[in-house]
């Protein structure tokens, strides 16, 4: 078992093959914010989640 402690970072790229405006909604929903608000939250890498062991940042890696 790994004490080292990790952080989730919304990069804030589309991969390929997803749709831009389902992938901003999705983002909304999860985030609970306005869908206006999705674009100014892609504009640059935002922490989501600190201080989490491996098992559970892997599980938003996609």
């Amino acid at each position: 078992m790994s004490d080292k402690i990790y952080k989730v970072v919304l990069l804030g790229k589309i991969a390929d093959g997803y749709d831009i405006e389902i992938a901003h909604e999705k983002l909304a929903l999860i985030f609970d914010i306005d869908l206006k608000k999705i674009t100014k939250l892609l504009k640059k890498p935002i922490i989501i989640r600190s201080e989490l062991t491996y098992d559970v940042a892997v599980r938003y890696q996609t």
